[in-house]
């Protein structure tokens, strides 16, 4: 018999039979979510314009109930179950919790435009009868609010026996329990750790989630507790020799000291450093007045009848004893700050073995601020501007995200590999990086700074002062340009912070979160991509997004938005407040920048840039020895800092490098990107290849050649790479001219079906 806390995996079973059939019925099945106490069912027909949601997958439909906490997800799946006259489930242990805020595996209605619901069941259907392959898992992957680890949770949903969620719990268990790689580029990779883990454990893989959740937590950090001060009573050389401090009391009372926290005593005055380590072995406990070893005294306190009492700890030193060639360097860690009494932080074991290992003089001094812990900015082989130009198909793109992977990564990264990379671009988009495409109706205003209608605002028509992307981007550089090598209290991650401030209400334990303003307050009513609240008087056709809140918390500052920025504001120092420390510091360390602008050559460049074209020039930038800030429309003051890296693609074809705006010309430096035959594996297609080339640079020259990139997709025939990209391209080059496109086409060895339009060849 089953044990109850998986009793959930029954329920799922009979859920699924239930789900193959109503693809049709994708509005009842959203209602028996609402139904079930299911929240934020709604779609977007406009950005910001909801409606009711009326379709759904089956992915999505599991991902809205176990969007929620432990006991909150439990009730809504009881109630389904109720509802569909299923088994009803008694735990759900073992089952991954979806996003609260990216629930949904398709976008809204109004980006969605190629299928993604229709696939997402389609997906269902496959996975049922396993019949998924590496193409079909690749196509889903690019949909918006899919990845594989969600691919992998929502495989888990429908099917627990066959399928494993491969995400944070499970992803350390396999490497370091089980030794198995975790990274998955395909779905025969995902399949492949299916089969290994089979190899290694009879466990099912429901048993496994379960499981691999229990050792993560056991795994996370534990409690550091750092003292410092000069001992009442204590035999310097003899504790040293010993391994054993006897007693030691400063004015700390720490009272959520706990039985397995790591305690560390830290001499101040002369000898000042690491005296010794050691671990809990009690939590806080009135002392009983007399002096015992291995016991560590708070500070006095007062009792509930007034009477002055000792409380204190047993501190175990025996098994990590300091030695005379092992004092630790506390102060090495970012995470503690050691100018404060009683600190307390945290580190993982790993942090806590190099703590042991570390040697440091003694008279090491605690407020002095370490050396050499970071850079200017990183040292890198890029010019700060850059183009990378050729024709069509000859891997720019490609080559942009390698670049700004390098400049961006880690000094401990690698970005040897595209793969590498592209991890690395992903991760950093939206934070370090940001990427844009020039078009012909590209502004000022939507590059730098402009006004823009305020549709928020029913009322009357007005205008809200908005950034563009590379005034946001600026921005964020400078801003951290100019902190950097500072201490400043640690910050907790956005996601981190949101996710701790939203949770009461995700989880269903408060119906609205109150946010105090000045004079009144706003509630919060429903969390998602964006915040819908109530205002004290009751209107509530606002919202306020997510995105650019994360964007404010960076910065710390609400981004000279108007118009809702009384209620970004306090919402934003609440979040401020919750995730910074009180107690820790960390050193700012710099970063670089990247603003990757694509097709480059296709805007007006004077009126993107405008008079800001020469802030760009390394000499010109913020502290360069001709930097002066430039004045905005908006009377603010405006640099660019010299960690940020701008780089541009320009496709040749489409316009002559000869024509380029001689403003860019001037500050960027070029790098040739021509098309390269030794890249293409197969023979038959290098042929091809090179004989087409041959041709156009005879007849049209080197701009307007066939990109390498266009023959090394391993999927696709050489037939069909050329009926669907490269024929269309040679029509577009030649302007329609049938006979020389023809002609190009049978002298590089192809035969042509006859009487069609557009051209295609056989074979």
């Amino acid at each position: 018999m089953i044990d109850k806390k998986f009793s959930w995996v029954q329920t799922h079973k009979e859920l699924v039979e239930y789900l193959k059939d109503k693809e049709s019925e994708q509005k009842n099945l959203v209602g028996l979510l609402r139904n079930a106490g299911v929240t934020g069912l709604h779609d977007e027909e406009e950005a910001g314009s909801r409606k009711e949601l009326t379709e759904i997958d089956p992915f999505t439909f599991f991902c809205f109930i176990y969007k929620y906490g432990e006991k909150r997800r439990l009730e809504i799946l009881q109630n389904v179950a109720r509802e569909l006259k299923l088994p009803v489930p008694e735990g759900e242990s073992g089952i991954p919790s979806a996003q609260a805020q990216k629930v949904m595996m398709f976008p809204f209605a109004y980006d969605r435009n190629n299928n993604e619901i229709a696939s997402l069941w389609k997906f269902f259907y496959d996975a049922l009868t396993d019949s998924i392959d590496d193409f079909q898992y690749n196509e889903l992957l690019n949909q918006y609010g899919v990845g594989p680890v969600k691919i992998t949770e929502g495989l888990f949903y429908i099917d627990p026996e066959k399928y494993l969620p491969v995400n944070g719990p499970i992803k350390p268990y396999l490497k370091d329990v089980l030794g198995i790689d975790t990274q998955i580029d395909s779905f025969t990779d995902y399949k492949k750790i299916l089969k290994e883990v089979k190899e290694k454990t009879d466990t099912s893989f429901f048993k496994l989630s379960y499981e691999a959740w229990k050792w993560s937590e056991e795994q996370k950090v534990v409690n550091y507790w750092v003292f410092q001060g000069n001992p009442k009573i204590y035999d310097f050389n003899g504790a040293m020799n010993a391994g054993v401090l006897n007693t030691w009391s400063v004015s700390s009372h720490k009272s959520k000291i706990k039985k397995g926290d790591k305690i560390i005593f830290w001499l101040t005055g002369a000898n000042a450093g690491c005296y010794a380590l050691g671990e809990a072995q009690s939590g806080v406990y009135q002392s009983s007045g007399s002096e015992e070893d291995k016991a560590f005294y708070l500070d006095q306190t007062v009792d509930t009848e007034g009477n002055k009492v000792k409380v204190m700890i047993d501190v175990d030193l025996t098994s990590n004893p300091i030695t005379n060639d092992e004092v630790a360097s506390v102060s090495s860690l970012d995470n503690l700050n050691v100018g404060l009494q009683g600190t307390n932080f945290s580190a993982t074991q790993d942090e806590y073995e190099t703590l042991l290992k570390m040697a440091e003089k003694r008279e090491l001094n605690l407020v002095e601020e370490p050396e050499d812990q970071y850079k200017l900015y990183k040292d890198v082989d890029f010019s700060l501007n850059t183009i990378l130009y050729g024709p069509p198909g000859t891997g720019k793109t490609y080559h942009t995200i390698k670049m700004a992977a390098e400049i961006v990564a880690h000094p401990n990264e690698s970005c040897e590999t595209y793969k590498e990379a592209k991890a690395i671009f992903d991760r950093e988009m939206g934070s370090t990086i940001e990427f844009i495409t020039f078009h012909q109706n590209y502004s000022y205003e939507d590059f730098i700074q402009g006004l823009r209608p305020d549709v928020e605002n029913n009322s009357e028509l007005s205008f809200t002062r908005e950034d563009g992307v590379f005034k946001l981007i600026a921005d964020r550089s400078l801003s951290n340009y100019k902190k950097s090598g500072k201490r400043e209290a640690k910050k907790k991650s956005f996601n981190e912070v949101f996710e701790e401030f939203s949770q009461p209400l995700i989880e269903g334990e408060v119906e609205e979160i109150e946010v105090k303003m000045k004079k009144v307050s706003f509630f919060i009513t429903h969390i998602g991509r964006t915040i819908e609240f109530r205002k004290a008087s009751g209107g509530t056709q606002h919202t306020l997004s997510v995105k650019t809140l994360e964007e404010m918390y960076e910065v710390e500052s609400t981004l000279d938005i108007q118009g809702l920025s009384s209620y970004y504001k306090p919402l934003l120092e609440n979040l401020l407040e919750l995730g910074r420390s009180e107690t820790e510091t960390e050193l700012i360390e710099q970063k670089n920048y990247v603003l990757i602008i694509d097709e480059i050559n296709r805007a007006n460049i004077s009126r993107v840039f405008g008079e800001l074209i020469t802030l760009i020039e390394d000499d010109k930038r913020y502290d360069g020895p001709l930097h002066i800030p430039a004045k905005l429309p908006s009377g603010e003051r405006f640099s660019v800092p010299p960690n940020l890296f701008i780089i541009g693609t320009m496709n040749t074809a489409d316009k002559s490098i000869s024509l380029l705006d001689i403003a860019l010309r001037r500050r960027f430096t070029f790098q040739a990107m021509y098309p390269d035959a030794s890249l293409v594996k197969d023979e038959q297609s290098k042929m091809v290849l090179e004989k087409l080339n041959t041709a156009i640079i005879e007849l049209k020259g080197h701009d307007f050649q066939i990109g390498h990139s266009y023959f090394m997709k391993e999927k696709r025939s050489l037939v069909d790479t050329m009926n669907r990209e490269v024929i269309p391209l040679l029509l577009e080059y030649f302007m329609n001219d049938r006979d020389t496109v023809e002609k190009l086409l049978k002298d590089a060895g192809f035969d042509l079906k006859e009487r069609v339009w557009p051209i295609q060849v056989n074979g």
